[in-house]
C-alpha cells in the first residue's frame, strides 16, 4: 500500500510540474508579444 501511495504522490507531482512548465511557456509567449 505504501508503494502505491508513493506512486500516486509522484504522479501528482509530475502533473503539477507539467502544468507549471505549460504556464511558464504561455506566460513567456504572452510577454514576448
Amino acid at each position: 500500500m505504501k508503494i502505491k501511495a508513493l506512486e500516486n504522490v509522484l504522479l501528482t507531482f509530475d502533473r503539477i510540474h507539467t502544468l507549471t512548465k505549460l504556464l511558464e511557456n504561455v506566460c513567456a509567449e504572452y510577454l514576448d508579444n
